[in-house]
């Protein structure tokens, strides 16, 4: 599922959105913010206007989140004012290094008191979408597409696999009820019992059946005829020689079984390794660093 804009919207995202706002707020402001409610007691009735502005060079992402944090944030009673956010910018955009994103306009108080959560979404999801950007463009071209994984912060999976989409990548499974994936550990556990599953599905029809995903770490498993009943096949932690070779191996399946297999490589995914797998003849490379080693893209809000 490819969370969009919609998706991300939908009652049940933003639901749980607001939640991870409302935990946010309460980390930051359960005491109050004592050095503003101190300094600028005086000036709490100003109004001001604050410019969020690029650090760097990059992809945009989470201005979408930003009306919500000032709804939750007056709703719960954590800012005394309404306060406006005006975007220059849409998410997917590309910035420069000091360029204006957007503008909040309010009451000097409530705007410093949000401030740091405001960044702090701003930056993690921008810095993902910057980042997948960088690993999409090394695949203009090529049928290969930049997928991630679920290996992502708690609670803020919609909104990382949203910064995915929004950076030119693609979403793999948002939770495990999307569509079945056999993993190493179910194959070492019971593989009788996969075996067993694989070969019953090869007589359902496709329309009626969730697809299934099959993790290959060990290329013994290819000599199981109930494998090939999977519609995905991932190569997972395998060095580039067994990569060729299996890749050819499952091309070579297809012409015999009568059907097309995606095939996607995962395992320790880098820039570095991307640019030697870039050719080959894949469907899918999935990453994990993109979402659980988050390099924050730097954005300052400044008066």
């Amino acid at each position: 599922m490819q969370i969009t804009k919609d998706i991300l919207l939908s009652e049940r995202n933003i639901s749980n959105i607001k939640t991870l706002i409302k935990i946010a707020l309460n980390e930051d402001l359960f005491y109050g913010d004592a050095t503003t409610e101190t300094i600028f007691l005086d000036d709490y009735k100003n109004d001001i206007s604050c410019n969020f502005i690029s650090k760097a060079d990059g992809i945009i992402s989470g201005l979408i989140i930003l009306p919500i944090i000032i709804d939750v944030a007056l709703e719960n009673k954590y800012i005394n004012n309404k306060i406006n956010f005006i975007p220059f910018k849409n998410d997917g955009d590309e910035i420069k290094v000091g360029e204006i994103i957007g503008k909040i306009e309010g009451e000097l108080v409530d705007i410093l008191k949000l401030e740091r959560i405001f960044l702090n979404f701003l930056s993690r999801m921008s810095g993902i979408s910057t980042e997948v950007k960088k690993l999409t463009k090394i695949l203009e071209g090529k049928r290969a597409k930049i997928y991630d994984t679920r290996k992502t912060l708690p609670g803020f999976r919609i909104l990382d696999k949203y910064s995915v989409n929004i950076g030119g990548g693609t979403n793999h499974r948002l939770n495990l009820g999307e569509y079945l994936m056999i993993k190493d550990n179910y194959l070492e556990k019971d593989l009788k019992k996969v075996l067993k599953y694989l070969e019953k599905i090869k007589n359902i029809n496709k329309n009626d059946r969730k697809l299934v995903e099959i993790e290959i770490d060990n290329e013994a498993y290819f000599a199981y005829d109930e494998i090939w009943n999977a519609d995905i096949i991932m190569l997972d932690n395998m060095n580039l020689e067994k990569l060729e070779k299996s890749i050819k191996l499952i091309r070579n399946k297809e012409k015999e079984k009568g059907k097309i297999y995606e095939i996607e490589i995962s395992g320790n995914m880098s820039m570095e390794k991307l640019n030697k797998v870039k050719d080959f003849d894949i469907d899918r490379i999935s990453f994990g660093y993109i979402t659980h080693s988050v390099k924050c893209f730097d954005i300052s809000l400044d008066v």
